[in-house]
């Protein structure tokens, strides 16, 4: 594990903190996948951290993204938050454990964010997800 991975679970662990993810890639950048699974719009998310953080109104968003900077550049979160960078020089793996380590979760729809709010361990955990 990476240094600096090391030091994300570490602050992850410090909680309390919300895994904001958003999958972008190819439903960004292929038609036929863009028109079937679609993005999820800025407001599913704004109103996903409404809904945590009137229930922990101390938390802190941790936002990962496979086009992170692009998502910084368009996305403004209130409060709090911390863009997760640098997870091209990751393994999957590594970022997919830094997502579960969370204690409440925004998930995209995808598997890779439904896995890590599956994974996450932390009794109190709260999902928040898209309608199917």
């Amino acid at each position: 594990m990476q240094s600096a991975t090391a030091a994300l679970a570490e602050r992850i662990a410090a909680g309390p903190l919300v895994e904001v993810h958003f999958r972008r890639g190819d439903y960004r950048r292929e038609e036929p996948v863009r028109k079937l699974m679609g993005e999820l719009a800025p407001d599913y998310y704004l109103r996903g951290i409404a809904r945590v953080r009137a229930k922990f109104p101390g938390s802190t968003l941790f936002i990962f993204s496979d086009d992170i900077n692009a998502v910084e550049r368009e996305f403004h979160p209130p409060g709090p938050h911390v863009w997760v960078k640098s997870t091209h020089a990751r393994n999957d793996y590594e970022v997919l454990w830094l997502m579960s380590r969370c204690q409440y979760f925004i998930i995209a729809n995808s598997t890779f964010s439904w896995w890590a709010a599956w994974l996450g361990n932390d009794t109190g955990k709260m999902v928040i997800c898209p309608e199917p």
